[in-house]
């Protein structure tokens, strides 16, 4: 009932709304409609008017005026309110007002454009209510006046409301016959609704079997249907919730039974933590027992490291003595076989120690700063001799981009790549052997980061893809048969991949059956500071411009040696022949040097050599010859070559030979011949030394090598006094030349264990080599036991007479200790007062380069860049040792300086190092810090000098 009522007053409400809204628009349009009327009927009315008023308003007969309009005003008594007439100047002639215009009235005067003939307007007042309707009065097209009739207003707004309660009437007659509609409307649809309603109610009270019936398709018919389907609905799902809780009570029952179970599987488990315990501890103590059996497998595997290496380097060093002696032919080819076999051995040991340690993670990587070049040119100086007996071409060829000096473990690098190297001349019986390096720089490290990549391509057998997958797996070769041609462990390539991941990179192969193969490898380096080497510079004045004929029927060889010269500002021109070679010359082409390959087909380099020679003399066209190692044609000392370049080409060594050949240096310099050294070592040759060189400094080693290698002797280098023990304590020497400052054990202490630790019959002569000059040094070195004393910087005649002093003791069996009164005289320097102005003293460098002898100009250029590599860097830790004030540091810091600088005749330099060795002896640290700046200072200027001086070698 209540929504039946609600439903007709909303019926109700819409019909008076639009009642409302009805009678308001009949008003409006009732008004827009008399207004209308107005328009036409009044307007013509008024213009009737004008008509007859336009003769006196011209004239101003005010009186005629007056009376027209009254005579007319009275045939429309109820429905004019005036008559008003303006001149055409806006003022009243004449109105039928009983007093004054009003103002309102007065201020309608208005003059009438031709486009609005009339004007109607709506005028209410407090004591007016008109419709103005104003008319111009004319004289032909000329305004002179206006009309205004004032229809009543109440006159229009009677007939308005009777057209109102005409139309109002019509909207209540429809109001009614909308609410009968509504009501029909209303019970038709709210019978089906309390329908609804009441089934509603009694589903409500549990009455699932209710259900609805009206017939028909409309909404209330599918309403109905809906409902009773959801009867049905509800009444199934009651069903299926019966049937649920039986099932929850049963499995209530199924839970308790659980709860019962639970509380005995409780018991079982704690039971079962008890043994899980007792095996946990079992598990500790075995761990325990792995541990101990690692560190005892390290502990082993260090111990056998020692001891296998220990007697394999004794047989290799006796060996190479033993070869030193005069053999016969079987006896010689006997002795090789065992040195051979003794490399080959220790390189298997040495394989399966490495892979051991890292296997067990023992295996630690150095850190420290070296020049790549130098590294890959030094793996290649191994495999040099073996590529060279089997007539293959080593190249190596470096990118632009490629940082000259990093900071990683030069030892495993050197490592993975001489193991790529030898598996690449192994397995390759002709053809080239091409080492190339590549960098990526790292851009979100800093410091400057690269990868380095590289890659060993070789033109040898080739791998199958089927075996690919093999090669990097310990333990595993190509071919396991038993009677495959080449041997091995198969761990090298395992240990390089380690390697190379333990370093950051990774490591792979690309091959092709018979087409040869390409192993390469990545490692992550970061880029180290250092003073650039001569070859790496790019300004080269004695070599800008130089045109340069390059000959060789190799392809990697052409564009390496084309490269590499034309890096240098040079002009290259590559051929592949001798008879292209010999074209361009005969065709008059210029050219400043000719680089020949000796094995050549269809003419060899000397050969072709000799063909030069007939257009063009050795001061015209200086000629260089690129040999094999250790292969040199007989006939090729019959002509004047510039120089002879060993394979494969050192940038280095091919730099150091182009300088000397064009800035000045003879360019016919007689070769050295094997039997030249061999006269050069006729003195000693029955009376050899075993000599163990104990220094820690790098150009120190090299000057050291160089002068006994000039005198006949070979030696073996250790780093310092612990190196120098281990060394004697494997074999035995005759003579040790000790230097008396090094890290880890001094040279003084060395000497003290020697004399103490090894039998009479196995104490070498020791010979101190030290920068140290100053009274009571020579005594301290005597009270360690060393037999002789020089200091440095080492001049080859003193070096020469402490080594014949003792040389003649072992042979009359002299007693250790003494020193006689003839022995080396110790060089002080001079004092500051007495330096020269000079960074570089001459003297000293013409010494110099008497030590060094005709290799002078092949190797000081090398000895000069390795100084200006170290002298900062010993600066730098004599800085960082004052700061963290350790003495003893600085102390060798400053002694290695002090050496080397004296070396090179900078006395300025040395004086300085020496000022601050000795007051950190003292402990006397105030000032020093000014002193190492001036020693910077000092540097800069040997360096410039030692530039200048390397520049014209």
């Amino acid at each position: 009932m209540k929504f039946t009522l609600r439903l007709l007053l909303a019926l109700v409400s819409v019909v008076l709304l639009v009642a409302v809204a009805n009678v308001v628009a009949t008003r409006r349009m009732l008004r827009k409609l008399e207004e209308s009327r107005l328009a036409g009927g009044e307007v013509a009315f008024a213009k009737s008017i004008g008509d007859k008023l336009y003769r006196p308003v011209v004239e101003r007969e005010t009186s005629k005026i007056t009376d027209v309009l009254f005579d007319e005003r009275r045939l429309r008594e109820d429905e004019l309110t005036y008559l008003l007439v303006f001149d055409d100047e806006g003022r009243p002639l004449a109105h039928t007002f009983m007093g004054e215009v009003p103002s309102r009235l007065a201020s309608l005067a208005s003059r009438f454009e031709r486009e609005t003939p009339f004007r109607v307007e709506r005028v209410r007042t407090e004591a007016l209510f008109v419709y103005d309707v104003a008319v111009p009065i004319m004289e032909g097209i000329q305004q002179v006046g206006s009309l205004h009739v004032g229809v009543s207003g109440d006159y229009v707004e009677d007939a308005i409301r009777a057209a109102s309660r005409h139309s109002m009437a019509i909207t209540l007659g429809v109001t009614a016959l909308g609410v009968g509609l509504a009501l029909i409307v209303a019970r038709g649809v709210t019978s089906p609704v309390r329908k609804l309603a009441r089934a509603t109610a009694r589903v409500t009270a549990g009455d699932l079997d209710t259900t609805v019936d009206l017939s028909g398709n409309d909404e209330f018919g599918q309403l109905a249907q809906s409902f009773n389907r959801m009867v049905e609905n509800v009444k199934a799902s009651k069903v299926a919730l019966e049937a649920a809780m039986r099932e929850a009570v049963a499995h209530q029952q199924q839970l308790r039974q659980l709860l019962d179970s639970e509380q005995a599987l409780k018991q079982a488990l704690s039971q079962k933590l008890t043994e899980a315990e007792a095996r946990e501890q079992e598990l500790a103590e075995a761990r325990r027992a792995a541990d101990t059996a690692n560190r005892a497998k390290s502990t082993f595997l260090a111990s056998m490291s020692h001891e296998i290496r220990t007697p394999m380097n004794a047989i290799i060093g006796m060996t190479g003595l033993l070869l030193d002696t005069p053999l016969s032919e079987q006896q010689r080819e006997f002795a090789e076989i065992v040195r051979v076999s003794g490399d080959s051995l220790l390189t298997i040991i040495s394989e399966i120690l490495d892979f051991s340690k890292i296997e067990a993670g023992r295996l630690d990587l150095e850190e420290q700063a070296f020049d790549l070049r130098d590294c890959v040119e030094s793996a290649l100086d191994v495999v040099a001799a073996r590529a060279a007996e089997k007539h293959l071409e080593l190249a190596f060829l470096m990118d632009a981009h490629v940082p000259g000096r990093v900071v990683a473990d030069p030892t495993r690098l050197r490592q993975i790549l001489l193991n790529f190297l030898s598996n690449a001349v192994k397995f390759t019986e002709q053809g080239e052997v091409v080492v190339s390096v590549t960098s990526r720089r790292i851009v979100d490290e800093s410091p400057a980061a690269h990868e380095l990549t590289f890659a060993v391509r070789d033109t040898g057998i080739g791998i199958g893809e089927s075996h690919v997958g093999r090669l990097f797996q310990p333990f595993s070769q190509v071919d396991e048969s038993i009677a495959r041609k080449y041997g091995g462990t198969g761990l090298g390539l395992t240990i390089s991949r380690r390697l190379a991941q333990m370093m950051g990179g990774t490591a792979w192969v690309e091959s092709e059956v018979r087409r040869g193969s390409t192993f390469s490898f990545t490692v992550r380096v970061r880029e180290a500071e250092g003073t650039r080497p001569a070859c790496e510079e790019p300004e080269q004045p004695h070599l800008q411009g130089k045109r340069i004929l390059v000959v060789d029927d190799n392809p990697t060889n052409r564009k390496l040696l084309s490269i590499q010269t034309r890096s240098w500002g040079m002009a290259p021109v590559a051929v592949e022949s001798g008879p292209a070679a010999l074209d361009l010359i005969c065709k008059g082409e210029p050219f400043d040097l000719a680089i020949l390959d000796m094995q050549m087909p269809e003419m060899d380099g000397v050969t072709l050599a000799r063909e030069i020679r007939r257009h063009r003399d050795a001061t015209e066209l200086p000629v260089a010859m690129l040999t094999s190692l250790g292969r040199r044609d007989g006939d090729a000392d019959a002509i004047q070559f510039a120089a002879f370049l060993t394979k494969p080409v050192k940038a280095s060594q091919l730099y150091n030979t182009l300088v000397r050949i064009f800035a000045g240096g003879s360019h016919h310099a007689p070769l050295q011949t094997d039997a030249t050294a061999n006269e050069a070592r006729t003195e000693i040759a029955a009376e050899p030394l075993r000599i163990l060189l104990a220094e820690d400094n790098a150009i120190n080693q090299k000057m050291a090598i160089l002068m006994l290698q000039r005198m006949g002797y070979r030696a073996d280098v250790a780093a310092n006094g612990l190196e120098a023990i281990d060394a004697l304590q494997r074999q035995p020497y005759d003579l040790v030349l000790m230097d008396v400052q090094m890290p880890e054990m001094d040279g003084l202490e060395a000497t003290r264990r020697i004399r103490h630790e090894l039998p009479a019959d196995r104490q070498p002569r020791i010979i101190a080599m030290t920068a140290n000059a100053m009274q009571g040094d020579r005594e301290l070195c005597i009270e360690a036991g060393m037999d002789d004393y020089v200091s440095k910087p080492v001049v080859v005649n003193e070096l020469r007479g402490a080594i014949s002093r003792c040389r003649s003791r072992l042979l009359t069996h002299d007693t250790l200790g003494t020193v006689p009164d003839s022995a080396s005289p110790v060089h002080t320097p001079p004092p500051d007062a007495e330096l020269p102005l000079l960074a570089l003293e001459p003297a000293a460098f013409v010494r110099l380069r008497a030590t060094l002898g005709d290799d002078a100009d092949q190797v000081l250029p090398a000895l000069i860049d390795e100084f200006l590599r170290e002298g900062p860097r010993h600066l730098g830790v004599a800085r960082s040792a004052l700061e963290k004030g350790d003495t003893a540091e600085l102390c060798r810091a400053m002694h290695t300086l002090k050496s080397t600088s004296a070396t090179f005749g900078a006395m300025k330099l040395a004086a300085v190092a020496r000022e601050v060795e000795e007051a950190a002896k003292a402990a006397q640290l105030a000032g020093l810090e000014a002193m190492i700046a001036r020693g910077l200072i000092e540097y800069e200027r040997v360096k410039s000098a030692l530039i200048a001086q390397r520049g014209t070698m």
